[in-house]
């Protein structure tokens, strides 16, 4: 199994995502999975997508190894379940091993169901290590959850604007959708009660092409 991520195909002269073809030619057949740069869509490859059959027919199958929404959940459930525990915790230290050498003390982990799952959350959080961890729990209605898994907070990644539930409307929003990222992304900031639907969510701002942000309500 290939795990990686990182690519942009907008700063690729082809301007398209990588293909399931070009993955199995280059890992000669094997088990790949390649999330783009904003983890919101990614590439499998043929024999990944063989042990997912039920992502062909779920909401998001792009063809030739492109999946985005559900089928992107699918795939990657799919691709993360062929990690150990032992694995996970070796990559787990290696990320904050690097952030150490970089002199970051702490690092924020925003961790989701359709993420990385709560075993991967857990694991980062009770992880032994000199780099401080602060994690964020990205359900819908998911504050309760978020306080039983040791998250600080409550959050939610807004550099698709579909995934942000907001009360409030948009101040401006101008989304590039060829690369599906968001040029310029501007919230009005919204505070609702905790005893509502939503608790408290806080809707922040974002600039940039294909940087990730988030936005967090913290919890007492």
């Amino acid at each position: 199994m290939l795990l990686g991520t990182g690519w942009d195909d907008t700063d690729w002269p082809e301007g398209r995502a990588p293909t399931a073809t070009e993955l199995d030619r280059a890992s000669y057949g094997g088990v790949v999975y390649l999330a783009r740069t904003d983890v919101h869509s990614a590439v499998a490859s043929s024999a990944l997508l063989a042990a997912c059959p039920e992502a062909r027919s779920a909401a998001g199958f792009v063809g030739d190894g492109l999946v985005r929404q559900q089928a992107h959940h699918l795939v990657r459930r799919a691709a993360y379940a062929a990690v150990t525990p032992a694995q996970r915790r070796a990559a787990q230290t290696a990320a904050l091993d690097r952030a150490a050498r970089l002199g970051i003390a702490c690092v924020h982990e925003c961790g989701g169901p359709d993420i990385g799952g709560e075993p991967d959350f857990l694991a980062l959080l009770a992880l032994e290590h000199g780099v401080e961890r602060i994690g964020y729990w990205g359900e819908l209605d998911g504050v309760e959850r978020a306080r039983e898994l040791g998250a600080v907070g409550a959050g939610g990644d807004l550099t698709r604007a579909h995934e942000a539930e907001l009360r409030d409307r948009f101040v401006e929003l101008r989304v590039v959708d060829r690369g599906e990222r968001v040029e310029h992304l501007r919230l009005q900031a919204h505070t609702i009660s905790s005893t509502s639907r939503a608790s408290s969510r806080d809707a922040g701002s974002s600039t940039g092409t294909g940087r990730r942000s988030s936005s967090g309500t913290s919890m007492p």
